[in-house]
């Protein structure tokens, strides 16, 4: 089931006026647009966990909600160089 994107009629008034739309992580009218910027998912896992890493330098137990191609094995394999939780 794909879900209604309700911003796509507004992005399509707004490019028929001739503004600029630049897409963010979506592929929503990404065709049309006038850019599309996405992340880099692998980055972002690492980035994540060293992040992670500064606010718990000990180490803990997390939970991943919302899995991304990329972003989540990245961020496993950043988490477990530094995670020292027996």
């Amino acid at each position: 089931n794909k879900v209604p994107n309700y911003g796509a009629n507004l992005l399509r008034d707004l490019m028929a006026q001739g503004i600029p739309v630049v897409v963010f992580d979506s592929q929503t009218l990404m065709d049309n647009s006038t850019a599309y910027i996405g992340t880099n998912q692998e980055f972002l896992g690492r980035t994540m966990a060293r992040l992670l890493r500064q606010l718990r330098p000990e180490g803990g137990i997390y939970a991943m909600v919302g899995r991304k191609e990329g972003r989540d094995t990245a961020f496993i394999n950043e988490i477990e160089r530094y995670n020292h939780l027996d």
